[in-house]
C-alpha cells in the first residue's frame, strides 16, 4: 500500500523539515564547517543538505534587510572554471560590503556590461 500526505513545515519532497534546513544553513555560513560535516551530524548527505540550503537560504539572501547600507563597495573578480576545449574559462565577480566585511552578491562574469543595474 502505498501513501502520502502533507505536514506543516516539511516542504514536499524534501528529506529535512524547514526548521533543520534553517538550522543546516545557519550552521554551514557563520560557523563555516563544510556541509559534508553538517550533513553528517543531520544523518543526511551532501546533496540532502545542499538542497535545504537552497530552500531556505534563498529566502534569506533576498531579503534586502540582510545587505543595509553599504558606504564601501568592494568588486572582485576570480575564475572559477578553466578553460578546456568546450569552453573558454568562466568568470565570476564578487560585490563586497567592506565595512561589514561581507558578500553581497555574485555574478558571472567579468565585464561590467554583464553586471545587472
Amino acid at each position: 500500500m502505498t501513501w502520502a500526505e502533507t505536514i506543516n513545515g516539511i516542504v514536499p519532497r524534501q528529506v529535512l523539515t524547514a526548521r533543520a534546513g534553517y538550522e543546516v544553513t545557519r550552521q554551514v555560513h557563520p560557523l563555516c564547517p563544510s556541509v559534508a560535516s553538517v550533513s553528517a551530524e543531520y544523518g543526511v548527505g551532501w546533496d540532502t543538505a545542499g538542497s535545504a540550503m537552497t530552500c531556505c537560504g534563498t529566502s534569506l539572501v533576498d531579503d534586502p534587510r540582510r545587505v543595509g547600507s553599504v558606504r564601501a563597495l568592494g568588486v572582485d573578480e576570480h575564475s572559477y572554471l578553466a578553460a578546456h576545449p568546450t569552453h573558454t574559462t568562466v568568470y565570476a565577480a564578487t560585490f563586497v560590503n567592506l565595512d561589514r566585511r561581507m558578500v553581497i552578491d555574485l555574478f558571472e562574469g567579468k565585464s561590467a556590461v554583464k553586471l545587472p543595474r
